[in-house]
């Protein structure tokens, strides 16, 4: 990990005792994990699947808060909460703002992965 790939993920790195080698192989599992949930949250409000897409986003959260518990991991919770009455008009405008910034920290995650 470079210095601003530390700075960026501290709070993860103090979670896991400063062992930069574990939160690689966490990194690793993250966005194994991550991808394919991001695109079944993605296909569940497109299909208006609301109960899909409440499992969906509440794994992605928990796969994601493991390196950041902050923003845009934070933009998860109202879309769940959105999919848990039945909304998919509003499931989907907060997906579609919070996707690039979910993409872009699925990538940081990924660069860490070795």
């Amino acid at each position: 990990m470079n210095e601003t790939q530390r700075k960026r993920f501290s709070d993860a790195l103090v979670r896991v005792g400063d062992d930069e080698e574990i939160l690689c192989e966490l990194a690793a599992i993250a966005y194994e994990d991550g991808q394919p949930l991001l695109q079944q949250l993605d296909q569940a409000i497109s299909h208006q699947d609301m109960e899909q897409a409440s499992r969906s986003g509440h794994s992605l959260k928990g796969t994601l808060s493991g390196f950041e518990t902050g923003h845009p991991t934070t933009l998860l919770q109202p879309i769940i909460d959105a999919a848990r009455r039945e909304d998919p008009n509003e499931a989907s405008v907060l997906f579609t703002k919070a996707k690039p910034q979910l993409q872009s920290l699925l990538k940081e995650i990924h660069s860490i992965s070795g």
